[in-house]
């Protein structure tokens, strides 16, 4: 494991202070002019990043007809996938205008793409790392093409196995990556003490000799008043990084309010972490620190039909080859796996398939 990452100048790893990364996602509201104040608040609070989400509902989902294109699930019941994602997006067109209010504000800025041409956005605004959210961990090419930049990647690690995670790792290093973090994390949203689990920050570095943080959407009694106690357990456990997401304020109704925190919270988590990180575990803490458990919590199971799977980017006839340009990876989870990627190009269609199907299996001539 090296014993320092650096992104931006900044220097992570083992012995540093904490890296702290405030995620803006889709906080915004649709509205550029509350990103910036967000950001211009989150500047003013000593955390070291603000991260982005660079998507478009064209880039993470499909306005399929099929009916697995509706959402079922507790936080944004009754809408479709591309509904949604069209209200929280935030457009390819605001990019390099964020970029560059990260560096009116002197902060540094970088994102999570969701698919390959988010990436090459980001490659062309010299992105200085690239982060792979926890639902598209088993994206093997939007992996492949961010380690191949060389850049620092900062990979969550919620609902997949331990298996699959070394999949991922070992996919990031093929391609390139020298500069790799993961984050611990529980993909539900919002999470719960008990299904934290921080033992498991310790046995990833070991198991993955790889240096460790956490992705927490875990804030407790409020946005204003988060459990800063049982977050600084994850220090305590060797995260060198954190990542929450940030609000502006606490009357604000978005789709990620539920596991936000303000910026005035993230002031009060950076001001307290040098002495947060002294002393043994309290018993908050150990409650948090759990077990090393690497099995997906309840909490997550809700999040799982909305990761992405392969899909037909157009229609494809019985007989015709599957490539890179006739599928897509696309949320939500119906289709293969992402990580088949490699080994279904050059397969063919046993059947006709209709455009945004999710290619499964069954729809594969010869065996996968």
């Amino acid at each position: 494991m090296k014993k320092t990452i650096e992104i931006d100048g900044h220097k992570i790893g083992p012995g540093k202070r904490p890296y702290i990364i405030a995620e803006l996602s889709c906080n915004h509201n649709g509205s550029i002019e509350k990103a910036y104040r967000i950001m211009e608040k989150v500047a003013a609070t000593g955390v070291d990043a603000i991260k982005l989400q660079t998507y478009e509902a064209d880039s993470i989902t499909m306005d399929g007809p099929q009916d697995f294109y509706r959402l079922n699930h507790k936080l944004w019941n009754n809408m479709s996938y591309y509904e949604l994602y069209k209200k929280a997006e935030t457009p390819f067109s605001w990019m390099e205008k964020l970029f560059a209010k990260g560096k009116e504000l002197g902060i540094t800025v970088f994102s999570t793409p969701f698919d390959e041409t988010a990436a090459d956005l980001l490659i062309g605004l010299d992105a200085p790392a690239f982060k792979i959210a926890s639902f598209e961990n088993g994206h093997i090419p939007l992996i492949e093409k961010v380690a191949r930049t060389g850049k620092p990647l900062i990979m969550s690690t919620g609902m997949i196995s331990e298996e699959e995670i070394g999949i991922a790792v070992k996919t990031a290093r093929d391609a390139g990556c020298k500069d790799l973090i993961l984050l611990h994390c529980v993909s539900a949203y919002p999470g719960r003490i008990e299904d934290l689990n921080l033992a498991t920050i310790t046995d990833m570095e070991k198991k993955f000799d790889v240096m460790v943080g956490l992705s927490n959407h875990y804030i407790g009694p409020s946005p204003t008043h988060p459990d800063l106690e049982a977050i600084y357990a994850a220090f305590k456990q060797g995260a060198v990084a954190l990542e929450m997401h940030v609000m502006e304020n606490e009357e604000d109704r978005t789709f990620d309010d539920a596991f936000s925190i303000t910026p005035e919270s993230f002031r009060s988590l950076v001001d307290g972490v040098d002495a947060g990180i002294k002393g043994p575990l309290t018993e908050k803490q150990k409650l948090a620190v759990g077990t090393v458990n690497y099995e997906i919590a309840e909490g997550e199971k809700g999040s799982i039909p909305i990761r992405p799977a392969i899909k037909a980017s157009r229609a494809i006839k019985k007989g015709e080859v599957f490539t890179a340009e006739n599928m897509v990876v696309r949320r939500p989870n119906v289709g293969l796996n992402p990580q088949h990627w490699h080994s279904l190009i050059g397969k063919t269609a046993n059947q006709d398939i209709d455009f945004a199907d999710g290619i499964t299996a069954e729809m594969v001539r010869e065996k996968l």
